[in-house]
């Protein structure tokens, strides 16, 4: 077959091997297109998707939920029948690609509905359940048998329609599909388990788009876009069940949140460097999200597990995770992240100065002491003004603390506190006479290598 047969074939035949750039119109498509069609396209588009959910929704008095899901299988069946006709006998391309890819977007639709059979023979219907989403069984045989029907047919539904909208993935986007809507399946609504489960989908999801699609053409067409918002379907779907049905617990937020910041990291990394102002004001929005993401991300999981252990020591570790990770993620900004890294410091050091005030004792004082060195040793190795008058501010409070803490020991027992000052000073005075020229030289120098630090 050669390059104008190919791309003259509606489905771009299905199941081969090659691939034509997908920039290329097919061959029985006008460039301009017809925006009536268009538009009767999205509208008959969106009412199919509409009639999806209505289903799941829709109480039918006069049919059984078995002749119910056979009725909506079939339906879907027929959507991907005439996809395939539009495309081999009418030999219109983008009405093919528009049947087969709504067919395959009810796939989520299926697999919820015999979920929520398989779950009700065997557990029962759950309490609180909105009646409108009540789904009855007579014994688990009916959804398993309803499930081997249904399997085969939607393994081919998704296959054509995978092979008509990005053809060399779709033995694999099919396989891939196909396994997100499995996981609905699994009897649990335990928001906990939802959470592992749909962690589990989104990296899968995230591997193949790394190993298979990132960097291909055929993902920056319509078709391809089309083909992710498919293959996140069964996602969306996982998390919008518990979200909407259920009762959301701490680690389900943590897992949305998380997954929501890792989208918008990798939408803020590929969209660096970028020259348009649109690009760019989208980049700037989604660095910023995916710093305030981490940040909700991490309080979402110490709610779920640390903060009934740590009361006391709320503050720091709530705190101090985040303004690490805010200085790892600078590394990877726009722009140098001096900023971020100046912030991290200050988040830090703001959080350990609180813990102070709030929880006074020698282990809070050691955290102020010890993250104010640690700042200030990092703000000198990397000449950054910022963070070395963050870290020099907690050092200072440190020592201020220390000196409240000596004069009420002093208060307490002051012949033991008078021998350790004179002691001190004694002692202070002989390293001062030692070597007050070079501690002078010192200073002189910090000052005139910090006047070339940037801020």
């Amino acid at each position: 077959m050669n390059y104008d047969q190919l791309q003259a074939h509606p489905l771009r035949t299905l199941g081969t091997e090659e691939e034509a750039p997908p920039s290329t119109p097919l061959a029985d498509e006008p460039k301009d297109g017809n925006g009536l069609a268009k538009v009767l396209r999205v509208m008959g588009s969106l009412l199919l998707l509409g009639s999806a959910v209505a289903f799941m929704i829709q109480t039918w008095t006069l049919m059984s939920f078995t002749s119910r899901y056979l009725t909506f299988l079939g339906f879907t069946a027929v959507l991907a029948v005439v996809g395939v006709y539009c495309g081999v006998r009418l030999k219109e391309a983008k009405g093919a690609r528009s049947f087969l890819g709504i067919a395959a977007a009810f796939l989520p639709a299926h697999f919820v509905q015999l979920s929520a059979m398989l779950y009700h023979s065997l557990y029962g219907t759950p309490s609180g359940l909105n009646q409108y989403f009540i789904v009855t069984s007579d014994g688990v045989l009916e959804p398993l048998t309803l499930l081997g029907i249904a399997l085969p047919i939607l393994t081919g539904v998704s296959y054509f329609a995978f092979s008509a909208l990005i053809r060399a993935e779709a033995k694999l986007a099919t396989l891939v599909y196909l396994v997100a809507n499995v996981v609905l399946l699994f009897p649990t609504r335990n928001p906990d388990h939802i959470a592992l489960m749909s962690m589990g989908v989104f990296l899968m999801f995230a591997f193949y788009q790394a190993k298979r699609l990132s960097g291909k053409a055929i993902t920056n067409s319509k078709e391809g876009m089309f083909s992710q918002m498919i293959l996140a379907a069964p996602y969306a779907a996982l998390l919008g069940r518990t979200m909407f049905l259920y009762n959301p617990t701490e680690f389900f937020q943590f897992t949305e949140v998380l997954t929501l910041t890792i989208i918008s990291g990798f939408c803020a990394h590929s969209l660096k460097n970028k020259e348009s102002n649109g690009e760019q004001q989208m980049q700037w929005l989604a660095e910023r999200a995916t710093f305030l993401g981490a940040a909700g991300s991490w309080y979402l999981f110490c709610s779920a597990f640390f903060f009934p252990l740590a009361k006391a020591f709320v503050i720091p570790v709530v705190a101090l995770p985040i303004a690490a990770i805010f200085f790892a993620l600078s590394f990877f900004v726009q722009d140098h992240g001096r900023g971020y890294r100046r912030l991290a410091s200050w988040i830090a050091i703001c959080a350990v100065m609180t813990q102070l005030m709030t929880e006074e004792g020698l282990i809070s004082s050691a955290i102020c002491l010890a993250t104010s060195v640690v700042i200030t040793a990092a703000a000198h190795e990397m000449k950054e003004r910022g963070m070395f008058v963050a870290g020099a501010c907690g050092l200072l409070y440190g020592i201020l603390y220390h000196l409240k803490y000596a004069a009420r020991f002093y208060a307490f027992s002051p012949w033991i506190s008078l021998a350790v000052l004179g002691t001190i000073v004694l002692l202070s005075s002989s390293y001062l006479e030692r070597y007050f020229p070079a501690l002078l030289a010192r200073v002189k120098d910090i000052r005139s290598e910090a006047s070339g630090w940037r801020s």
